[in-house]
């Protein structure tokens, strides 16, 4: 599917995503600011392009650290919560996910067998071994390092949405999985302090579906 400069376009959501290159024009116009795209034809010719959007591509992303015990503080507030044996996770809402990447995402940490069973391998999960889960907000999992040196956060979940999210992946821990879960304060300054069992590191993202997303 091709594009021309200034219009908008539906594109699949199983376009190859180019995000380590912006297309090389001196002045992308507005509706391509959020993509990333390539010359179709011809060396220099940058009148049509394969385009592909960061929104929709990705979805939701979760840090997900096994930890022996975790903590978050908001000075202003006086804010605190602390968990021992169990999962600390920074939550990243990016625009596009809804509250079907939020189920789906609470319900994979909730799942994922990570800590140690009775012959020391990785095979039972958080309800399995009653931890407990810390859930901390962090905007920045968003943020696009592939040009420059400045992060950009274009593909960043707006305020509004992002906390309903978050919240919703709280609700759903709590909820359907019967986890205790303690949380940071949404679009506050914290401190995170944990001690990583391990250590143990996942990023668990869920591959977008197929279908059309319009580019914005």
């Amino acid at each position: 599917m091709t594009a021309t400069w200034g219009r908008r376009i539906w594109i699949p959501e199983d376009t190859v995503v180019w995000r380590s290159a912006w297309c090389q024009a001196s002045r992308p116009p507005p509706d391509f600011l959020a993509g990333i795209c390539r010359p179709r034809v011809g060396k220099g010719h940058l009148s049509h392009y394969h385009a592909v959007s960061c929104y929709g591509m990705q979805t939701m992303i979760a840090v997900v650290q096994r930890v022996s015990e975790a903590s978050v503080t908001v000075e202003e507030t006086g804010h605190h919560e602390r968990i021992g044996p169990g999962l600390c996770v920074l939550l990243g809402v990016e625009q596009g996910d809804t509250e079907r990447e939020a189920d789906w995402l609470a319900g994979k940490i909730a799942r994922l067998r990570i800590f140690r069973d009775d012959e020391e391998r990785m095979n039972r999960s958080v309800m399995d071994v009653g931890g407990e889960v810390l859930v901390v907000s962090q905007f920045t999992l968003a943020g696009n390092c592939s040009k420059g040196n400045r992060p950009s956060f274009i593909a960043a979940a707006e305020p509004a949405l992002g906390e309903q999210l978050y919240q919703r992946v709280c609700e759903q821990l709590r909820g359907n999985h019967n986890l205790p879960v303690k949380q940071g304060l949404f679009g506050a300054m914290m401190q995170v302090k944990l001690v990583n069992d391990g250590p143990v590191t996942l990023i668990v993202q869920k591959k977008p579906e197929h279908g059309m997303k319009r580019l914005v």
